[in-house]
């Protein structure tokens, strides 16, 4: 969150105290309305945006997602379900809850490994993942199953990143799913290219320069990471595996850029919450003290009405 709107949510709350402090005969539902309002407001300006991770199958989404949460390892119950989408997020203590079309279902996959319970199959709809390492980052991120066609759950996400893979090209079908985007997504969304390992420094510099003829229009930016998935055994006397580990390589640059985006994101939030709050101080105008003469407030002005004109002015003026 920016400093701006660390300001704004300050203020909000601090209007909202002022309102519980101060006794309203008589204005009761006008306090009740502009605290409910205030209540919304708030909760909407401090909720982190959502990072969207999409792509074709096998083109590293959940590579990226893993390296961006500042995993090692997500464990085999997670990504043996990439038919539903994956929430990660930050939590005090690790856990993995299944959401369901009737509730949520907290499971103890996390230290264990073990997969996902068979009944769930049918009505999973979301897997969240709850991680202490996401403790500074200030998004939540949303790793989609394997895009072919229009990009799912647009409506929740804030920010976009698009995975393929550098050594695959680019395909009509990933045209044809990010030209599809709506504009607040597009403005605010990377390309990232995907196994650069696989890649020799030559090749990397065509592959990427191919990429922004191509794919540039699409993206604010487009970025070369290795995240390579790679299986390895959970139990060496079984050779099964037990969850994926992600490719060593240097995600800086993938970080950096989406830190910008998350930044930018937090300054369009400020705007409108700024937006909202000189809406709201011209709806009080009607329960305002009528100003005496020399303009300022009736000595004799009912202390909440006073307080509402306090408000409002800090309202109209951030």
């Amino acid at each position: 969150m920016t400093e701006a709107m660390q300001i704004l949510y300050g203020l909000i709350a601090d209007a909202r105290s002022q309102l519980k402090r101060v006794e309203a005969p008589g204005h009761v539902d006008v306090r009740n309305t502009l605290d409910a309002t205030l209540d919304r407001l708030q909760r909407s300006l401090h909720r982190s945006p959502v990072v969207l991770i999409a792509g074709e199958t096998n083109s590293g989404k959940t590579s990226v997602a893993n390296m961006l949460a500042g995993l090692d390892v997500l464990p085999s119950a997670v990504i043996g379900n990439t038919a539903v989408p994956v929430r990660l997020k930050h939590g005090v203590v690790p856990s993995v809850t299944a959401v369901t079309g009737t509730g949520r279902l907290p499971l103890a996959t996390l230290a264990g490994n073990e997969p996902l319970p068979r009944f769930l199959y049918s009505g999973l709809e979301r897997i969240d993942v709850d991680l202490p390492s996401m403790r500074n980052v200030d998004f939540e991120i949303l790793d989609t199953p394997g895009c072919h066609g229009s990009v799912p759950f647009q409506e929740e996400a804030d920010i976009f990143l698009w995975c393929s893979v550098a050594a695959r090209p680019w395909t009509d079908s990933e045209r044809r799913a990010v030209s599809g985007l709506p504009a607040r997504l597009r403005e605010r969304s990377l390309l990232v290219v995907t196994h650069k390992d696989t890649l020799s420094p030559a090749d990397r510099d065509r592959v990427l320069r191919r990429y922004e003829e191509i794919a540039g229009q699409y993206f604010a930016d487009i970025v070369m990471i290795d995240a390579a998935a790679r299986s390895f055994a959970a139990n060496g006397s079984t050779g099964r595996p037990g969850a994926v580990r992600i490719g060593d390589g240097d995600g800086a640059e993938l970080i950096s850029s989406l830190n910008e985006l998350v930044e930018e994101f937090w300054d369009h939030r400020s705007v409108t919450g700024r937006r909202l709050c000189r809406h709201i101080a011209r709806a009080l105008k009607p329960f305002l003290p009528v100003p005496a003469i020399n303009g300022g407030v009736p000595s004799r002005a009912d202390p909440f009405e006073v307080l509402l004109a306090n408000l409002a002015g800090r309202l109209a003026n951030v």
